[in-house]
């Protein structure tokens, strides 16, 4: 019993080093008239659905999430605690990074990011990145969403791929969220 106690024990003080946070908060971090936080997602703390592997990008050798053909998404979602630093209620969110290519130039390729907040019971979205395949992105930053968010609220960000040709490149770095 002395030795079953002993793994446990020694399991819950080692395992939170041996795996990320998700997420994993930073901060604060502080320049000219600021001061923020990082609430940053490994893609392994992503729920996914269709075709979906882990991969790396090239750029910085960034971990993420490769879509392939079919209906796919990747969910990150986390509840914001009474202990996590929140400035205020302002937040932005961006993807980190995004490698597109489509050699079909399809307008039927497509990649979406949606950014929702669950606030007592109701849920806002918006969408604040979408791409198609007669576009192309090489370790490109998304564009950001500004949203609002406070103690006790579910941010959950939603990537959704549709792909109909199998040498469509579509790569997705994990969002990054700020609070500042």
């Amino acid at each position: 019993m002395k030795t079953i106690t002993a793994v446990v024990l020694a399991v819950l003080l080692f395992a939170p080093s041996a795996f990320a946070a998700c997420p994993d908060i930073s901060g604060p971090y502080c320049m000219f008239a600021g001061c923020w936080y990082l609430y940053e997602q490994a893609p392994t703390c992503a729920g996914t659905t269709g075709n979906v592997s882990n991969t790396t990008l090239w750029c910085y050798n960034t971990p993420a999430k490769q879509f392939g053909t079919g209906s796919s998404s990747a969910t990150y979602s986390f509840t914001l605690g009474p202990n996590d630093p929140i400035n205020n209620n302002n937040w932005n969110v961006d993807l980190r990074y995004v490698e597109w290519s489509d050699p079909n130039a399809s307008i039927y390729n497509t990649l979406t990011a949606t950014v929702s907040v669950t606030h007592n019971g109701s849920t806002t979205s918006q969408q604040f990145y979408s791409i198609n395949g007669t576009q192309t992105k090489s370790c490109a930053l998304s564009n950001y969403a500004t949203f609002n968010a406070t103690t006790g609220d579910t941010i959950t960000v939603t990537i959704n791929t549709t792909i109909f040709n199998s040498n469509v490149t579509a790569k997705v770095g994990a969002p990054v969220i700020f609070a500042n």
